[in-house]
């Protein structure tokens, strides 16, 4: 029998097609490539060095059991290296790959189909299927009131019914609430599919990447206290939105 999920919203992808015609006799140079710019990426230098390990200083503590909603600034920079969802928002409002490497709707754009990437891992090295991603949806507090029809149409093949048509990719499939999960016995933190792990260590989380290229994350909450005081401490990174502390780091070097 396949799964169904009630799901809600929808969007689409145009493509255009070109075509170049030169002159046969003529002797065409191919231009150089322009280089594509992220314009979410930041800025910064050319050098590759990567640290080994990169203290990032947070507002509030890190609740495992919250994963993967997100329920503060400390958590949604956590959570945001360990689940994934199928699709994700980028800075500019356009809808990216996540979990998911291709979507394409029907003609009425009351059905859509999402495709897994190759590859797609839970942190254990087991391989996600279409069935776990719905078995997620199913066990997640946003599951009941989406509104869609999900069934599993391969291993790596997602077929959702909306009940409204749409002609964009629905970006509730970009909420938090709908990252995938595993449950994993006699563990804290439910198991994910993004490119880091997570655990808690002498009361600190720490979140280890998992491939090479990237540093071991290690979070210091400034608690009750003034996030200036963990400027001092040497953090390599600040999350804040409070004015004082963004006026001092200013002033830093």
């Amino acid at each position: 029998m396949p799964t169904r999920l009630p799901l809600r919203w929808g969007s689409a992808l145009a493509l255009g097609l070109g075509t170049t015609f030169c002159h046969p006799a003529a002797r065409v140079t191919p231009p150089t490539p322009a280089t594509t710019l992220d314009a979410c990426a930041l800025s910064g230098t050319d050098s590759t060095w990567v640290p080994d390990t990169l203290v990032i200083g947070v507002p509030g503590a890190v609740d495992p059991a919250h994963a993967p909603i997100p329920g503060s600034d400390a958590e949604r920079t956590v959570f945001r290296q360990l689940y994934e969802t199928l699709i994700r928002i980028d800075c500019t409002g356009q809808a990216r790959p996540g979990l998911a490497n291709s979507w394409s709707a029907s003609e009425s754009g009351m059905r859509w189909t999402f495709t897994l990437r190759d590859g797609a891992t839970f942190w254990d090295g087991s391989t996600v299927t279409a069935a776990d991603v719905i078995a997620s949806w199913q066990s997640s507090v946003l599951a009941e009131p989406q509104g869609f029809e999900a069934v599993a149409l391969g291993e790596q093949v997602i077929g959702v019914r909306l009940r409204e048509p749409t002609t964009t990719v629905p970006l509730v499939f970009a909420d938090p609430g709908m990252a995938v999960t595993r449950s994993v016995p006699d563990q804290d933190w439910p198991a994910g599919t993004g490119t880091y792990s997570a655990g808690t260590s002498a009361g600190r989380v720490i979140v280890t990447p998992l491939r090479g290229g990237q540093p071991v994350l290690v979070l210091r909450s400034s608690g009750a206290g003034d996030a200036r005081d963990l400027l001092d401490a040497g953090v390599d990174l600040l999350v804040t939105d409070d004015p004082a502390a963004l006026s001092y780091a200013a002033d830093r070097p």
